[in-house]
């Protein structure tokens, strides 16, 4: 318990350094429009410090590793972003994508997000203290310990037959859906996990299963690893857990850079969890691995804004304004109320059908590409292709201009019930499976619904499927004892 508000204290210190934060961005602004926007970091200030404070009444509910990604990136977008949305256009080299928000849009969105602020928190506090209750009555009923990591029945056949099955398909079909060109550096003949012919007959299926054998390869190998491990207590498997998270990063090498980020933590997260700690020196060198794949990923995608030889001023000048287009700060917003409100482009229910439907597998070839929000987003915008983001909370305008955060809403309660299941369940492969759509569900404050929807009809639902038959099977054929964590949570006694 005492440990616990500690941490509730650090987190309260967080919030009061969003207050300096504000005065700079008062400083920043010039006295412009730009000026405004101290009030974003301010409410972060104030609302944030009552949630940290509030949650020290909290006993049972253990936040785990997505809770606290969760909330760094909430510092991110509603104070560090802001900071560098705050200097003036002309003072650095990257304008961004189209136009300027008009005024009332911009002051429009700087309410919204005040608002987001604390929808956010408070929807947070909301599902904790639900899940808190919950666990409170399993306590007076089954006097539950802590929460549990304990890993039972843990199986790998299905998973591993699979994979073997699935992956010298993909390697005929498409290679580079499991190889990619780079390995952590992208350089200009890197193409990512793309299909190497866009003329395949159902393409979404071959991405899927690309995405799947990926999921089955790097679980299978970390759970044989740590059954090789609590047997023999041997360095070898421990290394090769690591090459095992290292060789899962390295096949994710992509101009996506939030994905390579997450592969690394919940990496990280899981050697420290069943392998007795990390040594600080492999964090140090994952770091370093990401960060370069990160730089070289920037150096590639806007080379034509910092040139052939790029220097450290120039690489600010365009990372600082930047974040807001990575994490969707008031210009984004502020374009996508211009966008509802001056009628260039019709935004209909068919749209936001299109919105869901344009993911989905074996569907998505019949749907209007073209009629949906992030496609309208990019027109609007003039990016002839689709990499640019259209906010969740301005896509909740667009569709609920009475209550734009209904996204925000539902992603919030759903970042916290991932981490709740990643913590309860007792499985390392439906841990990795919870962990990977918890982290997506929780960017949606840089993400778009597309993006997230996409993340769950490609990898999240097969994956469950998946499991779900493994679970099957083995508990049809087999009844051998699986992999056990050694600092468990859950533990369920019986009662006296």
């Amino acid at each position: 318990m005492g440990k616990e508000i500690r941490i509730n204290n650090k987190w309260v210190l967080l919030s009061l350094s969003a207050a300096v934060f504000s005065s700079i961005v008062l400083i920043l602004g010039h006295g412009g429009r730009e000026t405004y926007l101290c009030v974003i970091p301010l409410v972060y200030s104030i609302v944030s410090s009552i949630f940290y404070h509030s949650l020290s009444r909290c006993k049972f509910y253990k936040k785990g590793i997505l809770y606290y990604c969760f909330n760094a990136i909430i510092y991110i977008r509603y104070v560090v972003t802001i900071i560098g949305s705050a200097i003036p256009q002309e003072e650095v080299i990257w304008k961004g994508w189209g136009p300027s928000a008009s005024n009332k849009a911009f002051f429009i969105a700087i309410g919204l997000l005040s608002g987001e602020i604390i929808v956010v928190f408070l929807v947070q506090y909301l599902t904790i203290f639900t899940f808190e209750r919950k666990l409170r009555k399993e306590y007076s009923s089954y006097r539950i310990l802590r929460y549990s990591s304990h890993y039972e029945r843990e199986h790998v056949g299905v998973l591993l037959i699979f994979a073997i099955l699935g992956l010298p398909v993909v390697l005929i079909v498409s290679p580079n859906l499991v190889i990619p060109t780079n390995f952590f550096v992208i350089s200009d003949d890197a193409s990512g996990a793309n299909l190497d012919n866009t003329d395949i007959p159902f393409q979404g299926m071959y991405v899927i299963l690309a995405n799947a054998v990926k999921v089955c390869l790097f679980i299978a190998l970390l759970i044989l690893c740590k059954k090789k491990y609590d047997r023999k207590r041997s360095l070898f498997y421990k290394l090769i857990a690591y090459l095992d998270i290292f060789l899962y990063l390295a096949f994710n090498t992509s101009t996506n850079r939030m994905t390579m980020i997450f592969i690394l933590i919940l990496g990280l997260y899981f050697i420290h969890s069943m392998f007795d700690g990390i040594s600080l020196g492999v964090i140090l060198g994952g770091g370093a691995i990401v960060l370069v794949s990160f730089i070289s990923a920037s150096l590639f995608k806007f080379k034509y804004v910092l040139g052939e030889h790029p220097s450290f001023g120039k690489m600010m000048s365009m990372f600082a304004p930047q974040l807001q287009d990575y994490f969707a700060g008031p210009k984004l917003v502020g374009q996508m109320i211009d966008l509802k409100t001056n009628g260039m482009y019709t935004i209909s229910f068919q749209t936001f059908i299109n919105d869901f439907l344009g993911s989905v597998p074996f569907v998505s070839n019949s749907i209007d590409q073209s009629n949906r929000i992030n496609e309208i987003f990019c027109l609007y915008n003039n990016v002839k292709n689709s990499t640019l983001i259209a906010p969740i909370l301005g896509t909740g305008y667009c569709y609920f201009p009475f209550f734009p955060f209904v996204f925000s809403v539902v992603f919030t309660a759903l970042v916290i019930f991932f981490d709740y299941r990643m913590q309860t369940t007792s499985k390392v492969s439906y841990k990795f499976v919870y962990g990977r759509m918890g982290f997506i569900v929780a960017l949606f404050l840089a993400y778009s619904v597309q993006t997230i929807y996409a993340e769950v009809v490609s990898v999240y639902i097969p994956m469950i499927i998946l499991l779900k038959f493994n679970d099957y099977i083995f508990f049809k054929f087999n009844k051998k004892q699986g992999v056990r964590i050694s600092n468990s949570r859950l533990i369920k006694l019986k009662e006296k």
